[in-house]
């Protein structure tokens, strides 16, 4: 090993080391030298603000970085559009949530203040001083209006008295008025809506007022002729609680499509000398007068004092309602409303229902709702300035006889009832030739809580074939099998079948297997409803599922041609009937062709659905055995 040459080495490279050590060290104060310069020049004047910049960048979230375009889209979302703030939980959460959305941030405060209509809601529980800037920011877009009991419980009367004038002054902004008060309140909103002159509401599309404990009368301005009262043009809803008809100025009612009317005098109040005036007949059918456009109307525990009658049919001195009048004469014609297609009525009097659709004919109707009273209540009626109840031997008109009532294009007919003759009271004097769903309703009572028997269907109905029912509901009823299936065999054509707590399910279900006759020595099987698909069972209690099984499985053999009648065995050869002979025009005789005695054969279709709720004897397991095998049920919903 040469031990002189690596000692060499070793010092050549000590060298190479500290002589890059130099130029390190140069290079270092050649650096430290241009920072000096650097800051010499105004380095913070360049460098800082960006950094800074860059510092704020990192601290602002994300969602603050939004654009305003984007920003606007998405307060539009939260708060809703002004034309969907319909109902009252819409206008309160509309209402808070723009007041919400202005206080996250300075930007976002200043997007939602220059968006006008994120501030077209307003409801009684802000504060004044919110409802003065609500006012303010909301410029002059139309307003939302909401009014509660439980919102005004925050104001004192002060207040209270402010808010309302504050409201009242936007008057000719309002698109919604839900108003909901004490009786000294509504009468304000009362009086500005009766206005007398030149005070109009062009963007007043929904109008909901109720008031509670009524116990006096409204004073009313009276028009004439010459002077303009106010317009409502834009006005397509109106909800009445305890206000009457006659209590809204008599304007013309061109967009109206919805009306309801609560008038029940259980809600007024007793005490006072001055109590609230009962509804007439003669208040009633101005305002429908004046709205030939209603689709809907509804009547919830108002049944109007009957103070009006029919006179001669085309008389025309009997006009329903006169020029800017409340209430219409003594003796009037029918009022047709061609455009109403839906009619709801409850606690309607049984006995006497049918008066009301001689004094207002619907030819257009397709739905009928009728919650009936107990059979023991009637009409209260007018005579000589006295209040009596109805008679059924009383007409409708001292002119003529009371004709049937035809409704041609109703569909769709629900009856709820508490007692059975309420029931078979109803509908005597109705024609309903197109009929397409049913629905019979039992709604318990204190002292009827009982299921009833359903009536036999000549009891129920004036015609009772129903050639054209696709859908039957039975709700808590006790179902008589004869009767419950002649209703069905009434239904040729029925589809869907509901039952819903109705005792005897079990049974009838049972009886829906087809029944074996034999014609001759024909043996055939008989169906009821070969149309029905659809079967829905809720809270039956009888209901078995061996019953529903056995049923599905023979409906389903029937429909293929395999029911007992096609493995009875062959029939035996039909005897030649003898030749009749009959007398012609001419005396002379001919032969007649025999009749057979062999009906056709009729296939009806297999079940497709089948929704089980609350019925103890099907389980769920159960329900899922009707998809497999040869039960051929396509869908099913089961709950416990």
């Amino acid at each position: 090993m040469n031990t002189s040459s690596d000692g060499h080495a070793h010092v050549l490279l000590i060298d190479e080391v500290s002589a890059l050590r130099a130029q390190l060290k140069e290079l270092r104060m050649v650096m430290n030298h241009q920072f000096h310069q650097l800051h010499s020049l105004g380095r913070n004047s360049i460098v800082d603000p960006l950094v800074r910049e860059l510092d704020t960048a990192r601290s602002i979230s994300g969602i603050q970085r939004l654009p305003v375009e984007l920003l606007i889209k998405i307060f539009t979302l939260v708060v809703g559009s002004p034309q969907s703030q319909t109902s009252s939980d819409n206008i309160k959460a509309g209402c808070d949530e723009a007041i919400a959305l202005s206080h996250v941030c300075s930007g976002w405060r200043d997007v939602a203040i220059d968006m006008p209509q994120l501030w077209c809601n307003m409801h009684s529980a802000i504060k004044l001083s919110g409802l003065k800037t609500i006012l303010l920011r909301s410029k002059s877009r139309p307003l939302n209006i909401l009014r509660t009991m439980a919102d005004a419980s925050f104001l004192d009367s002060g207040k209270l008295r402010l808010h309302t004038m504050y409201t009242i002054n936007s008057a000719h902004r309002w698109k919604t008025m839900i108003w909901t008060s004490s009786e000294k309140d509504i009468r304000i909103i009362v009086s500005q809506l009766n206005s007398a002159v030149g005070l109009s509401f062009p963007r007043l599309c929904t109008l909901q007022l109720a008031v509670q404990h009524r116990s006096s009368c409204f004073p009313l301005p009276t028009f004439a002729e010459d002077i303009h009262i106010p317009k409502f043009p834009a006005l397509e809803h109106i909800r009445l609680a305890c206000i009457s008809p006659e209590e809204l100025p008599p304007s013309a009612l061109p967009a109206l499509q919805t009306f309801y009317l609560f008038y029940s005098p259980k809600r007024f109040s007793a005490s006072g000398q001055n109590q609230a005036p009962p509804l007439r007949m003669s208040t009633l059918l101005p305002l429908l007068f004046r709205a030939p456009g209603l689709t809907e109307l509804t009547l919830d525990e108002t049944v109007p004092l009957l103070d009006i009658e029919l006179g001669p049919l085309n008389d025309t001195l009997s006009n329903p309602v006169k020029a800017y009048s409340r209430r219409t004469c003594r003796v009037v014609q029918p009022l047709k409303m061609s455009k109403l297609t839906s009619f709801s009525w409850y606690q309607c009097p049984a006995k006497d229902l049918w008066r009301f659709f001689h004094f207002v004919s619907m030819p257009a109707l397709r739905t009928l709702h009728l919650f009936i009273d107990l059979s023991a209540s009637r009409w209260p009626r007018e005579h000589d300035g006295v209040i009596l109840f109805m008679d059924s031997a009383i007409p409708v008109s001292r002119f003529h006889t009371d004709p049937l009532i035809r409704m041609d294009a109703l569909t769709d007919l629900t009856l709820e009832f508490s007692d059975s003759d309420g029931l078979t009271a109803a509908l005597r004097k109705f024609i309903l030739p197109s009929l397409k769903s049913l629905s019979l309703m039992f709604v318990p009572t204190k002292d009827l809580a009982t299921l009833p028997e359903l009536p036999i269907s000549e009891s129920i109905f004036r015609d009772p074939p129903m050639p054209h029912l696709t859908t039957l509901c039975l709700s808590r009823l006790r179902l008589h099998l004869e009767h419950t299936t002649s209703l069905l065999r009434y239904t040729p054509l029925l589809q869907s079948l509901t039952l819903e707590g109705c005792s005897g399910a079990g049974e009838l279900v049972h009886s829906l297997r087809g029944k074996i006759s034999t014609y001759g020595s024909v043996i055939v099987k008989q169906w009821d409803c070969l149309h029905l698909e659809h079967l829905a069972f809720m809270d039956c209690a009888d209901l078995e599922f061996d019953q529903l099984a056995q049923m599905v499985l023979s409906r389903k053999k029937g429909a293929e041609g395999k029911s007992e009648a096609d493995t009875a065995g062959s029939p035996a050869r039909p005897c030649k009937p003898l030749k009749r002979r009959a007398l012609t025009s001419n005396g002379s005789s001919s032969s007649l062709p025999a009749l057979s005695r062999s009906p056709p054969r009729i296939k009806p279709l297999s079940i497709k659905s089948v929704r089980v709720e609350a019925c103890d004897g099907i389980l769920e397991f159960d329900l899922h055995c009707l998809v497999r095998g040869s039960f051929g049920v396509e869908d099913i919903h089961w709950e416990p």
